[in-house]
C-alpha cells in the first residue's frame, strides 16, 4: 500500500483525473470499485481516491457509517 502526505495527495487531487487516478465523492458500490481496480491492476497500476468531488478537485471527505448486522 503507497502512503502519502498530505501535500503529495494533494497534488495528485489537483492534478485531476488521470489513466492512473480516479476521483470519486463517495465509494462506489463494491462491484463497480472492483471492476476498476482490476482495470488498473490490470493496465500500469494506480488509485482511487475517495471523498473529492471530481469536477472541482473539491476534497469534500467522506462520512462514517458504521453497518449493524443482527441475525
Amino acid at each position: 500500500m503507497v502512503q502519502l502526505s498530505e501535500k503529495e495527495l494533494k497534488k495528485l487531487i489537483q492534478g485531476g483525473e488521470t489513466n492512473t487516478v480516479e476521483l470519486k465523492v463517495a465509494a462506489p458500490r463494491a462491484t463497480e470499485m472492483a471492476e476498476r481496480l482490476c482495470g488498473m491492476a490490470n493496465a500500469q497500476g494506480g488509485m482511487v481516491i475517495i471523498g473529492v468531488k471530481d469536477a472541482l478537485h473539491e476534497i469534500v471527505g467522506v462520512v462514517l457509517v458504521r453497518h449493524w448486522m443482527s441475525f
